[in-house]
């Protein structure tokens, strides 16, 4: 209820968000918005038609449930861990990481550890890879959150938004939920694995510019791929 949370505003707003960004899906004869975050989903109870009322006007409760959705193909490498990918780590590590920086994918956290807590943001789409990805980097464990890029909502901007090892896996429509993340003058930076982990029903996505203004080039066994985004020009009045 309301009253567990800082006050009714920002309740209010939780629940328009959940309403108005979540994953309708059928339960019983209803029809709910659920939020998936950190192996929860989030609904609210209320059966307005959410197009005419985003956030109800009288008092409705905010549910929560371990998350049914089947488990990621990603989830078992939380356990037995990554393989050694000795040519995307060393393509990494030549790109200047100054500014905020969302990570699309954790996994395993060696990005993580370049970035000092303040300035990163990681989502992972395994629970537990991201549980593993928070033991091992305990300082940035409050700045990672569970879910996938399409359930990933902020108003923030990063500088650098990149998808190591990824993005062979994202869609087109995840691509173009990324780039409207990267800030004015910021970047769209991701790699390519030439031959991905072969993860169950995961489609692959062969390495092509993410985006038009992407450019790619070859780097040992990957692919790396960047774009820079410019500054709207402002008009003058």
């Amino acid at each position: 209820p309301w009253d567990n949370w800082r006050g009714p505003v920002s309740y209010h707003v939780a629940m328009g968000v959940i309403r108005t960004r979540g994953v309708k899906k059928r339960w019983g004869p209803y029809h709910h918005p659920y939020l998936h975050a950190n192996g929860w989903k989030y609904w609210v109870m209320c059966n307005d038609p959410v197009e005419e009322t985003p956030v109800p006007l009288y008092p409705n409760l905010i549910n929560r449930a371990r998350d049914d959705e089947e488990p990621s193909p990603f989830d078992r490498l939380g356990a037995g861990g990554f393989p050694k990918l000795a040519d995307e780590h060393a393509a990494a590590m030549t790109l200047d990481l100054d500014g905020s920086v969302l990570d699309i994918g954790v996994g395993e956290g060696w990005l993580t550890r370049r970035v000092p807590p303040e300035r990163y943001t990681g989502i992972e789409c395994s629970y537990p890879v991201m549980t593993n990805a928070a033991a091992a980097c305990p300082q940035h464990a409050h700045r990672m959150i569970a879910c996938r890029l399409a359930d990933f909502h902020t108003a923030l901007k990063f500088d650098t938004v990149a998808a190591f090892g990824t993005a062979s896996y994202l869609s087109g429509n995840d691509w173009a939920k990324a780039w409207p993340l990267v800030a004015p003058h910021g970047r769209l930076v991701a790699t390519w694995l030439k031959d991905p982990l072969p993860l169950c029903s995961e489609r692959v996505q062969k390495p092509r510019p993410a985006v038009e203004q992407m450019r790619l080039r070859e780097v040992g066994g990957v692919v790396v791929g960047e774009a820079r985004k410019e500054r709207t020009p402002t008009v003058a009045r």
